[in-house]
């Protein structure tokens, strides 16, 4: 029996079916409080040694469609190596094809960059002597939203914004 699963950090997917291997079909949800459509990552379990067939049935009615061609997913059975997949779109349906070597695996839009390791990241910069951590608020979920500033700031200086996760 397979079962897919996305209740974790950054887990994005809606289940159409999933009743067999060789045919399993889902749909990439919107972002939450926005109507971008794109991302998605979701663990699949009980299909070790199987090829499956995943049917993104909706991918033609994504936010940035034209990022589908020459596409290919990434997988992971330790969400720490993180490998490309063997991917097709035809123009509304995207299509990954894998046959997964453990009974679970994780699949997504790009390699995820965890809330956990989004911590790590801010706890490094905050003990450089070259970096200062700032609160900017909050996000919708209510995560904080932090700014790291690197180097000397002040008049005559370039400033450069980095906008990430």
């Amino acid at each position: 029996m397979i079962k897919i699963s996305s209740a974790f950090d950054a887990g994005a997917i809606e289940v159409v079916a999933a009743q067999r291997c060789g045919d399993i079909r889902v749909n990439v949800r919107a972002d939450s409080h926005a109507e971008f459509r794109q991302w998605f990552h979701f663990r699949l379990q009980g299909a070790a040694g199987q090829q499956c067939h995943i049917r993104f049935s909706n991918a033609g009615q994504c936010t940035y469609v034209d990022g589908w061609r020459d596409y290919r997913a990434v997988a992971s059975y330790d969400r720490r190596l993180w490998t490309r997949v063997p991917t097709s779109f035809d123009g509304s349906e995207m299509t990954v094809a894998h046959a997964p070597e453990r009974d679970s695996v994780y699949y997504a839009y790009f390699e995820p960059f965890s809330w956990e390791r989004h911590l790590d990241l801010l706890g490094t910069a905050d003990a450089s002597p070259l970096a200062r951590v700032s609160d900017l608020g909050e996000s919708v979920e209510g995560c904080d939203m932090n700014m790291i500033s690197v180097g000397v700031h002040g008049p005559g200086k370039r400033s450069v914004w980095v906008i990430a996760r």
